[in-house]
């Protein structure tokens, strides 16, 4: 083998070995232009209607129907400045098999949204002081259905919606169609427009916690249930163990700390509702 040949060989497999250990990008979203959602529709709709009925010539119906009853006209054009004035995003918060919120889908779309406002994706705007000007206006639409779940993942959830809140120049509009309560409504709340259907479900600012104790119930069975613990506050509400009046206490004293600050998370944002929460 002559030496340019075997210089192109070790080039090619050096080349071929750095292709398959590189991480390629992949697509996280899809993405659909809701002003176009139902023009193929409506093309395929034309050319059906179009077609003549059985047993009628198409001659005929080109001429009865489509040429004196349809009265065509040509499409107007539009100018650009009047058909696109801002840009509004569209989110179906994602949900998990479970019925409760995907945080890393979230967590991941808000990132991306936020790079891509920050980086001009949606437009810019003039501005004397900034040379490259200004990111445009941006509304963020996020479409909630959520009965709530558990206190750690709700309260992330909602801090993940409070980036997009919090950052200037994005307007967030929460929509609820049937409900958005307990942890649904926290993540709702950030929003700086709440729109809900006239029947649908917000709001149940609670916490609550249950649990079930087998301990008497295995005592008459004949067996002896053993619960090892260390720390004073170690597996309160045990399966097994004895619940003591200082136990309960504990944990009611722990729903009330979580209930308070769940209130005042909502308040930030909705300060309106500060004198009607209990």
């Amino acid at each position: 083998i002559r030496i340019g040949t075997r210089i192109w060989m070790i080039l090619w497999i050096k080349t071929w070995a750095s292709e398959h250990e590189t991480i390629k990008p992949v697509q996280h979203f899809v993405w659909e232009r809701l002003n176009d959602r139902y023009t193929e529709d409506a093309h395929i709709l034309n050319k059906v209607l179009e077609e003549p009925p059985h047993g009628i010539r198409k001659f005929r119906w080109r001429r009865e129907h489509n040429w004196r009853v349809v009265q065509r006209s040509k499409s107007i054009q539009l100018p650009l400045e009047e058909t696109f004035t801002r840009t509004v995003v569209v989110v179906q918060v994602p949900i998990d098999g479970s019925g409760k919120v995907n945080l890393p889908y979230l967590s991941d779309i808000v990132s991306f949204l936020l790079q891509q406002y920050r980086g001009r994706a949606f437009g810019t705007i003039k501005d004397k002081i900034e040379k490259d000007g200004l990111p445009m206006p941006l509304e963020v639409v996020l479409l909630i259905k959520s009965g709530g779940g558990s206190v750690s993942q709700y309260g992330l959830a909602a801090a993940q919606v409070q980036r997009l809140a919090t950052e200037e120049g994005i307007k967030l509009t929460v929509s609820v169609d049937q409900a958005a309560a307990s942890g649904g409504y926290m993540v709702a709340s950030q929003a700086h427009n709440l729109i809900a259907a006239p029947f649908a479900t917000l709001g149940s600012v609670g916490v609550m916690l249950e649990s079930f104790n087998v301990r008497d119930a295995l005592k008459n069975l004949g067996v002896a249930p053993i619960s090892l613990k260390a720390g004073k506050h170690k597996n309160t509400l045990s399966l097994f163990g004895p619940i003591t009046a200082a136990d309960e206490k504990h944990e009611v004293d722990r729903l009330r700390k979580v209930h308070d600050s769940f209130r005042e998370f909502v308040v930030e944002s909705r300060p309106t509702l500060a004198d009607s929460m209990n």
